[in-house]
């Protein structure tokens, strides 16, 4: 398929979800889903091999390409060497299992067919999470529920450089909002595994809502593309002036964030997504959460990660206890996942300190395990 044919597609898809009502996106998103299981109905099989953070690391993956980039990324500190050996029918995904070389498995896929697949030894985690805030009651309310950082540090800074918003439905300002802000910033925080919305998408969403332009002693500096959907403010594309750390570091990127949630509180919305994260409890996460916001799983994203722990390796135990993570129990309820060497001994002092960090509404608790706890359980959760 040409790359113009499938940008065409994509944005006819992006066309017509948001001229959508709600209550019939979710019916699209499935029979989307369902139709592309059913057009290639096998998935190719990879082994990768290469140097972890921890060693030298086997890693055996079936699933969505579009996912390979990140997870290689995540998994190894250098690119590592692929090879195809065989393919996969969606009726035999328990030959995923045949991978005795392979320290680690993953699958990632639809959760009609993830869910098919064993749990004993294996983790489930949702492709991307999702994170919205509730901006109902009074604006001190909203405020109070943002963590105390936000309040100490965030606030802070938006006042001491006295950053502030407006909100524009001019074409020209999205074009050099996309063009100064929002591609340095991609390119600067992501590199070569930055996805972008094109501009024609940035377009599409920014006709359904509204740019929001930061500025700074008369300066715009900052900007996000946001729009509405029922009771819901969705915001999906952010940037700051030349992709500047140092802006960010001085507070331009709360001030999106801040502007969000008050506008869309003056509004009368009640929620405030931010267009979900990673299921790691990583940098980003842990950012948005600090504003208030509750992880839960998206209806409108039904990928899953299968992950199959094999072996107990020094870059295994290292990979694992580096990302601590988010994974779905059987009734799709979201835990927290830290992996360290001696669960039971953690002390009460650093327990405390992972729950300060990690605790999040819609997170059922915290899960402490080890490897060798991982490898035995017919279950994790």
């Amino acid at each position: 398929m040409s790359n113009k044919f499938a940008e065409w597609r994509h944005m006819l898809w992006v066309k017509l979800q948001l001229g959508t009502p709600s209550g019939l996106r979710l019916l699209m998103q499935e029979t989307k889903e369902i139709a592309l299981i059913l057009s290639k109905p096998y998935f190719a099989v990879y082994h990768w091999q290469g140097q972890s953070q921890g060693g030298p690391l086997t890693v055996s993956y079936a699933g969505y390409e579009y996912a390979k980039p990140d997870l290689k990324s995540i998994l190894f500190i250098e690119e590592p060497t692929e090879k195809v050996v065989g393919r996969t029918s969606f009726l035999r995904l328990d030959q995923l299992m045949d991978s005795p070389d392979a320290d680690l498995s993953y699958l990632v896929a639809d959760k009609r067919l993830v869910h098919r697949l064993p749990r004993q030894n294996a983790l489930m985690l949702v492709y991307r999470t999702r994170l919205t805030v509730d901006i109902r009651g009074e604006w001190e309310e909203v405020v109070q529920r943002f963590h105390r950082t936000v309040r100490r540090n965030e606030m802070r800074l938006i006042r001491k450089y006295g950053y502030t918003y407006e909100t524009s439905h001019c074409i020209t300002d999205l074009e050099t909002f996309y063009r100064t802000m929002y591609l340095p910033t991609m390119r600067e925080r992501h590199g070569d595994l930055a996805t972008m919305f094109s501009f024609e998408e940035a377009c599409q969403y920014f006709r359904r809502g509204t740019l929001f332009m930061i500025k700074r002693d008369g300066q715009c500096v900052a900007g996000s593309v946001c729009y509405p959907d029922c009771q819901v403010f969705y915001a999906i594309i952010v940037g700051v002036l030349n992709g500047d750390d140092q802006l960010i570091k001085e507070g331009a990127m709360a001030a999106c964030y801040y502007s969000w949630i008050h506008w869309a509180h003056q509004q009368r919305y009640k929620t405030v997504d931010f267009w979900g994260s990673k299921p790691y409890l990583m940098d980003l996460f842990l950012y948005k959460r600090k504003w208030g916001a509750t992880v839960g799983v998206s209806p409108d994203m039904p990928q899953r990660i299968w992950l199959k722990i094999r072996h107990d390796t020094p870059a295994v135990r290292q990979f694992l206890e580096d990302n601590p993570c988010i994974i779905l129990d059987d009734k799709e309820e979201l835990w927290s996942l830290i992996v360290t060497d001696d669960p039971d001994n953690v002390a009460p002092e650093t327990k405390a300190a992972w729950h300060e960090r990690y605790d999040t509404p819609g997170l059922n608790g915290l899960l402490i395990r080890s490897v060798a706890d991982l490898l035995k359980s017919e279950k994790i959760v």
